[in-house]
């Protein structure tokens, strides 16, 4: 039976002016130079052009998996992940990729610089400058630009820095909040239901409630400065006597 070999497209131009063609063998694709010669053998579902990601390389797919190839044909990363992000979309040089359902990153080499093992990974610099928000068995945590881990994931929320007090972070674990700050120590231990706003009360302190009866109040540096014995605490307003007529 006579295979169908589909010449299809130009795909791009190389610096020495060498062309590539895109080749199509039933559902499969493949890439000849403009020689003739086959650089790549009809064998993947998806071949994108090259340079369009790296330069060098063409992102390539088969079965739902995608790796890259370079113009020799040459397999640089293995088609084995679900999905392969653009290069600098969450750091310079990293692409985002997803393996059995986790996320990590490769660099320009094609070599995992984070390993696949997180359920989400936030971008560098949207919580704190340095570092990314990781999510791994629900928890949360961080890690650096050197992909290692630099506050474990254990906790079950990390918000904002700076939106209760600059350089602070809001934590919750085991249902109880604190606070960390930019190098990830705790300031606050997480042991109150909650935790008010600064200055809403009182200049300089914030509301601490403990099991959701007792409330007391804690300053900027995180020092109890009333403890949560009190049912109830509310700004004292004057009122003016009774006074009886005759």
């Amino acid at each position: 039976m006579k295979k169908l070999f589909i010449l299809i497209a130009f795909i791009t131009l190389s610096a020495n002016a060498q062309e590539f063609f895109t080749v199509q063998n039933g559902d499969l694709y493949g890439m000849i130079n403009d020689k003739g010669t086959e650089i790549i053998a009809p064998k993947y579902h998806y071949l994108g052009n090259f340079d369009e990601m790296k330069s060098g390389w063409a992102k390539v797919g088969f079965e739902g998996l995608f790796g890259f190839v370079d113009k020799t044909g040459k397999e640089i990363v293995e088609v084995k992940y679900q999905f392969i992000g653009n290069y600098g979309e969450y750091y310079a040089d990293w692409a985002l990729i997803k393996y059995n359902g986790k996320y990590g990153f490769i660099d320009k080499r094609g070599k995992e610089t984070v390993d696949p093992v997180f359920e989400k990974i936030n971008k560098f610099g949207e919580i704190h400058d340095d570092w990314a928000l990781v999510q791994e068995n629900s928890f949360f945590g961080f890690i650096d630009k050197t992909g290692n881990k630099v506050l474990d994931t254990k906790f079950e929320k990390i918000e904002e820095f700076d939106k209760y007090k600059k350089g602070w972070s809001l934590v919750l674990t085991d249902a109880k909040y604190g606070f960390i700050d930019r190098s990830g120590n705790l300031v606050v231990q997480p042991k109150y239901s909650e935790i008010g706003q600064f200055d809403d009360i009182k200049k300089g302190w914030a509301l601490i409630t403990v099991n959701g009866e007792k409330f007391g109040f804690i300053d900027r540096t995180g020092k109890e400065i009333v403890a949560p014995n009190y049912s109830s605490i509310e700004p004292f307003m004057k009122k003016k006597s009774k006074m009886a007529k005759n």
